[in-house]
């Protein structure tokens, strides 16, 4: 009796691992949010037309190739990612602040790579600027 007793409480202990492992492991994959200490940044750069025009190039030689030149995630090589690049051109876009993107464009996350030593802090910053060009304005 003692037996199927702690059989089933490991049954039922191994369930709810399980179960809070697939919750987590749903919730990591649909979202992407970087930490708050991260999100705060700063842009050094916002309002600057030059760092549009400079991280257009970037964003043409380093992103374009997965996120499209649109912005909409369907570039050559996009085919053959999982997950898909994210749709840079949504609306949105515009509810994450510079630092969280600047952080995940530096951090990087699977299939994405980091850019924290191939790109400089300029160039990231840059690269954010352009992309805040291919997103509609939120009307707030």
């Amino acid at each position: 009796m003692q037996r199927n007793h702690q059989k089933r409480g490991l049954l039922l202990l191994t369930a709810g691992v399980l179960g809070l492992g697939l919750a987590i492991g749903l919730s990591a994959k649909d979202a992407w949010t970087a930490p708050e200490s991260a999100a705060s940044v700063k842009n050094p750069l916002a309002d600057n037309a030059a760092a549009v025009t400079a991280g257009k190039k970037i964003y043409e030689d380093r992103c374009a190739d997965c996120h499209g030149s649109k912005g909409k995630g369907d570039g050559p090589a996009a085919t053959d990612l999982d997950p898909k690049p994210g749709d840079l051109s949504k609306a949105s876009m515009n509810d994450q602040p510079d630092g969280a993107l600047f952080w995940k464009i530096s951090e990087g996350k699977k299939p994405m790579p980091t850019y924290k030593s191939k790109l400089s802090e300029e160039q990231r910053w840059q690269v954010i600027n352009y992309v805040r060009t291919l997103a509609p304005k939120n009307n707030k």
